[in-house]
């Protein structure tokens, strides 16, 4: 039986027959290796190939023996706890793993009335229960607080055999050794620890641009010899007309310097032409590895909010998102100017709960809340299954025409058929940038933003976008999140704290 797990030229095809993956070569042994990459590119498609979820086309997987496998969407139709675990397990057993990882309910309670960090902690339990020889993490730190974070390390610390982890969380990535980095051409391998690799990335980023750079300078002067080309046959030709209409000289020499100069400059020309069409495609592979898209921090609006302005004002606010014995509050709470607030708690605590409240979506259980601004929350959600973009647009802003429509999202980078891909065909940075059209794209943007987990399923290029967007962003910001760099990094002025 295998201790690692080997690819060897294998690659992935969607049933159309086109590339999905490149074919792959690599081998992952004991320890534990980052599965890293941009949003979309393919990293749960590996984690599935590894799995035996899915069959590569060519070559060959060697696997473990049992593997474990924590997948980034929770699977359908569970409706407990106990139908988390292995099957014969008793209660008692299923009691105690689940107050090892923090979680104290009854295998019975329903996974609903849980949070999502509650429910990846039981996951990650029932995982360990299984007794794998590998483990693949599909994002295992998203809706995890600081706590939770702490138990994916101490789990990846004890446990000895492969492990591949596709994460964007920093804190755990220091945590790995080596770090396979997954792209539309292929995986390539790093060791030496995530500020070598962190490094690494940043030359290749900036070897692009310079590529861009040399590829744009190229094209522009295939171009301008391709036009003085152009220009000088057309000198040729009135200069030819003339001496004919002149007779100054005989037509058999006039011909014979016709033809050679046509000859000349057809030669010219298809060779300008081959140069700009080469210099053309050159810039289009070049491009194609860089995002030119508009920084999502300059289509921010300028709102200008007066520091003393009252936004919104709760009192003796309480509420609940299931039973009442999971009421949150009661709470006191006034938002002025452009604050920035930090909803800090661990999993479980009613952060999701308190935001819902805020902005309107949870009907309070008793208070009373006055906002004086228009609210929105910014989720990755916005765009529901089954609509294009078009379609989310025009349900969030009935108001505005199809022109309005098709403009707004060409702003933040959605142009002709890209306007109507679904939420499935996005990438958690699309999603983010589709997210933030619908909020900001119709007549009146909103003064005060919530934002609930906003770095969850973000990779590190999208989560620096959105950084730099709420950076720029001039009003009022209520933020629910576990990591402290990205509240850190956005400027956060208060902090409310909810316990347990």
């Amino acid at each position: 039986m295998s201790s690692v797990f080997v690819l060897s030229r294998v690659g992935v095809s969607r049933p159309d027959g086109s590339t999905l993956l490149p074919p792959i070569t690599a081998s992952f042994g004991s320890g534990v290796t980052a599965l890293v990459g941009p949003n979309g590119v393919g990293k749960s498609t590996v984690l599935r190939l590894l799995a035996g979820e899915i069959d590569g086309t060519g070559g060959h997987v060697r696997r473990p023996g049992r593997i474990g496998f924590l997948r980034q969407i929770e699977p359908s139709g569970i409706q407990s706890l106990h139908e988390v675990f292995p099957a014969g397990m008793t209660d008692g057993l299923i009691r105690a793993q689940l107050g090892r990882a923090g979680v104290h309910a009854e295998p019975d309670r329903a996974l609903s009335s849980l949070s999502g960090g509650q429910r990846t902690r039981a996951r990650l339990a029932a995982l360990i229960a299984g007794t794998p020889d590998a483990l693949l993490l599909d994002e295992p730190t998203n809706h995890l607080d600081a706590d939770g974070v702490a138990l994916v390390l101490h789990l990846l610390s004890d446990f000895t055999g492969p492990v591949v982890v596709s994460s964007h969380d920093t804190t755990l990535l220091r945590r790995c050794s080596r770090f396979a980095a997954l792209s539309p051409r292929g995986l390539t391998l790093h060791g030496h620890g995530y500020d070598a690799f962190a490094i690494a990335q940043k030359r290749e980023a900036a070897g692009r641009q310079r590529t861009l750079d040399l590829a744009e300078r190229a094209r522009s002067k295939a171009m301008r010899a391709a036009q003085e080309a152009s220009e000088r046959k057309a000198r040729h030709d009135a200069a030819g007309r003339r001496d004919r209409s002149s007779g100054s000289q005989g037509r058999m020499l006039m011909d014979f310097r016709k033809d050679r100069a046509e000859g000349s400059d057809r030669g010219l020309s298809r060779m300008s032409d081959r140069r700009v069409v080469a210099a053309t495609e050159a810039l289009a592979v070049a491009r194609a590895a860089v995002d030119l898209r508009q920084p999502l921090s300059a289509l921010m609006p300028r709102l200008d909010m007066p520091p003393t302005r009252l936004l919104l004002r709760a009192r003796g606010l309480s509420g609940s998102a299931g039973s009442a014995s999971h009421a949150i509050g009661p709470f006191d709470i006034d938002i002025t100017g452009p604050e920035r607030i930090a909803v800090t708690g661990p999993n479980g605590s009613g952060k999701s709960t308190l935001l819902r409240l805020l902005s309107g979506d949870l009907h309070p259980t008793s208070g009373r809340l006055d906002r004086m601004v228009r609210t929105a929350r910014l989720d990755q959600h916005l765009v529901p299954a089954g609509e294009d973009l078009i379609e989310a647009m025009r349900a969030a802003h009935p108001a505005l025409s199809l022109q309005d429509v098709h403009a707004s999202l060409a702003r933040f980078g959605f142009r002709g058929a890209a306007a109507k891909v679904s939420r499935a065909g996005l990438s958690g940075g699309e999603a983010l940038r589709a997210s933030l059209a619908i909020v900001f794209g119709g007549p009146e943007p909103p003064s005060l933003l919530l934002l609930d987990e906003p770095t969850n399923h973000l990779d590190s290029e999208a989560r620096t976008m959105l950084e730099e967007a709420l950076v720029a962003f001039d009003a009022a910001l209520v933020i629910a999140s576990h990591d402290r760099d990205f509240l850190k990094a956005i400027g956060t002025t208060r902090e409310i704290k909810l316990a347990p």
